[in-house]
């Protein structure tokens, strides 16, 4: 999806749609939009190709860590977490920005 498409009413609604509350689903909208700043006031186009993603939390009921061990394991997920919105490069360089205050880090990736 082009990087304008995270505007505010836009991702509510599809938020919404995926099963989020009303209130959940604004509070990451927010989020997004805040991001979607922060990347067009670094220079990034508003019609470049992005993928943003919702994490929700998890609340393990029953197996604390056995899942991975290849135990079992009860889990159910909450409407906090965390949002992620994605602009592919064209180099090795992943920047970072926080939402809320807007810091950045770079960090370059190589094998």
């Amino acid at each position: 999806m082009k990087l304008s498409f995270f505007a505010e009413k836009t991702i509510s609604s599809a938020l919404c749609e995926k099963g989020l509350s009303d209130i959940e689903a604004e509070k990451k909208a927010i989020l997004f939009s805040k991001v979607v700043s922060a990347l067009i006031e670094a220079g990034i186009d508003g019609d470049r190709e992005s993928f943003g993603h919702f994490v929700p939390g998890r609340i393990e009921v029953l197996g604390k860590h056995t899942d991975y061990g290849g135990g079992r394991s009860i889990v159910t997920t909450v409407e906090r977490g965390f949002c992620i919105l994605a602009v592919p490069r064209e180099d090795n360089v992943v920047t970072i920005v926080a939402a809320g205050d807007r810091k950045r880090v770079e960090v370059q990736i190589s094998p």
